[in-house]
């Protein structure tokens, strides 16, 4: 059985439990679970129970309720801290320091290092060549015999 199923059985199933012990069994000690208990021991446990259960569901309501106004805060706020960094940047420009005092760094376009560029286009013919890859124009080029 899941969890929530017992926990509607017990919210269920235990008021009605009770008015029939105090109906049926008032002032007697039952033997259960190999242990003997009062009625009345047993009425304020059930109930114990059945009011911690009780508790923890409206717990749990009020929690859904704060995690959804939360969760639209969090909405609304990184709307304007959007709104707010479009301003700064408009306003003293895309390299400009003092957007650091907004806790945003400057924007860097990064450019990789002459020599890294060299290199990869080397790479790249190197493979061209290797595959005997060609474009569209040197493919013109290429006529079979008649």
């Amino acid at each position: 059985m899941r969890k929530s199923s017992k926990k509607s059985l017990v919210i269920a199933s235990v008021p009605k439990t009770i008015a029939g012990l105090k109906k049926h069994f008032a002032g007697q000690v039952l033997r259960l679970n190999g242990r003997e208990l009062a009625v009345d021991a047993v009425i304020a446990q059930l109930d114990g129970a059945l009011k911690q259960v009780t508790r923890a569901n409206a717990a749990k309501t009020a929690w859904r309720q704060e995690l959804a106004a939360a969760n639209a805060a969090v909405a609304s706020a990184a709307l304007l801290v959007s709104a707010v960094r479009e301003l700064v940047r408009a306003t003293f420009g895309k390299k400009a320091t003092t957007v650091a005092d907004f806790g945003m760094t400057p924007r860097s376009y990064g450019r990789s290092p002459l020599a890294t560029r060299i290199e990869a286009v080397a790479k790249s013919k190197a493979t061209r060549a290797e595959r005997h890859t060609m474009g569209p124009r040197q493919k013109a080029k290429i006529h079979g015999k008649p």
